[in-house]
C-alpha cells in the first residue's frame, strides 16, 4: 500500500515539469530517481497486492500540494507487471490535501476495505 509516494518526484524536489504518463504509467520524462527504481520492475514480489492511494486538490496543480498526480501514479509502471494485484484510488478537494491523508476517512475506509475485503 501507498499513500501519496513521490516515484517520479515532487513539486520542489525533481518533479519534471509537463511529464505526462501512459496507460500503463510510464512517464513521459524521469527523474533521476525514477530511473533508479526501474530495477523494481524485476524484482518486486509477484506476491504483492498493492493498493495506490492519492490527492488531487482540484484547484488546477493535478496535486495534493506536494507531490502530482502523475508523480505518484507512475507507480504503475514500476510494479503493476508483477505485483499480484494492482488498484489506484484518487482522492479529491481539499481533505486530499498531502498532509491530510493520512487523516482522511474515505483514505482510511479504503484501506480497510483492501486489508480485509474477501
Amino acid at each position: 500500500m501507498d499513500i501519496a509516494g513521490h516515484f517520479n518526484g515532487g513539486i520542489g524536489f525533481g518533479y519534471p515539469k509537463g511529464s505526462t504518463i501512459d496507460q500503463d504509467g510510464k512517464p513521459s520524462v524521469e527523474e533521476e530517481h525514477f530511473t533508479e527504481l526501474k530495477d523494481l520492475r524485476n524484482t518486486y514480489p509477484t506476491t504483492a497486492r498493492v493498493l495506490n492511494m492519492y490527492g488531487d486538490l482540484q484547484d488546477g496543480t493535478h496535486s495534493d500540494s506536494e507531490i502530482p498526480v502523475n508523480s505518484a501514479k507512475s507507480l504503475k509502471y514500476l510494479v503493476a507487471g508483477r505485483a499480484k494485484s494492482y488498484q489506484e484510488k484518487e482522492f479529491y478537494g481539499k481533505r486530499a490535501q498531502h498532509s491530510k491523508l493520512h487523516s482522511n476517512h474515505q483514505v482510511d475506509k479504503a484501506l480497510i476495505n483492501f486489508l480485509w475485503a474477501k
